[in-house]
């Protein structure tokens, strides 16, 4: 519900699994940037919006075309992808799907259909 961002690579690892590469946290209104490489074994990068802006911005459309990575939007409600194909997908609209789920801060959990598609590629 705030107004600054965080964000994290979604790295792929072996097994089919998933991890967080967490970026340094900077505060900034409604802004998030990474001052570094892209991991290897990236496969997205999701980060947070307040929840009036579910939708990916036109900053992370480009971006995900751009890098050839998704972007994935979250918010308490929603999550949403910005294809690197140049598409807007809603994975999940309106339900709350941020519980907690016990898991450290560098592991992460894709929604299945996210999921099965890296894994495919």
């Amino acid at each position: 519900m705030r107004e600054s961002e965080t964000a994290a690579f979604i790295v792929a690892e072996e097994g089919g699994h998933f991890r967080c590469v967490a970026w340094p946290f900077y505060g900034g209104r409604r802004v998030q940037h990474f001052p570094g490489r892209i991991p290897e074994g990236t496969v997205g990068i999701v980060h947070t919006h307040p929840n009036h802006l579910p939708f990916p911005s036109q900053h992370d459309s480009t971006t995900a075309i751009r890098l050839g990575l998704p972007i994935i939007v979250l918010t308490t409600y929603n999550i949403v992808v910005a294809t690197a194909e140049g598409q807007t997908i809603p994975v999940v609209r309106g339900e709350s799907w941020s519980r907690f789920n016990g898991l450290a801060s560098s592991q992460c959990r894709v929604p299945g259909s996210l999921a099965s598609r890296w894994a495919a590629d």
